[in-house]
């Protein structure tokens, strides 16, 4: 693990140090040392941000910006307190995609059809079952958000 990637091994200690063991609840979150963000750590950002009403400071030079505004995590920020610049790139397999009715998962799943299929069957040679087995999952957990979280999901 690099020492400046916030990865699901690392979270939990970054939470114990930013926020459980501050006497202070901070009003942003300091993120500017880290140049790469796994996907459940960025999950788990947005719903700290949307619970806390805590800001995101990633810092004007941080290098992971250009991959977070990719991905859409400012996006879905926005909604959630923290300020960065909107992404027009399309070149992403899934974009972090609020979950908040039953037509968001339609809509990701069209968008997964589109791109995530092709390249599980062309580049990853997964068989057209074990394909559609990917979609199905995916489905499923969009699904549960929804009937078992009591609120949106990303």
């Amino acid at each position: 693990m690099k020492e400046n990637y916030l990865t699901t091994e690392g979270f939990e200690e970054f939470l114990r140090d930013e926020i459980f063991l501050r006497e202070d609840r901070p009003a942003s979150l300091p993120l500017t040392r880290w140049e790469f963000f796994d996907p459940y750590s960025l999950i788990f950002l947005l719903l700290l941000a949307r619970h806390s009403g805590a800001a995101l400071n990633f810092g004007d030079q941080n290098p992971a910006l250009p991959y977070l505004s990719q991905i859409g995590f400012f996006d879905v920020a926005r909604s959630e307190a923290t300020k960065q610049p909107r992404s027009d790139s399309n070149n992403i397999l899934l974009k972090i995609t609020p979950i908040e009715q039953r037509q968001d998962i339609t809509e990701a799943l069209k968008r997964l059809i589109d791109t995530t299929a092709v390249i599980l069957r062309e580049h990853l040679s997964y068989t057209p079952e074990d394909a559609a087995l990917f979609l199905g999952a995916f489905t499923e957990v969009a699904q549960n958000i929804l009937d078992h979280s009591g609120d949106k999901g990303l």
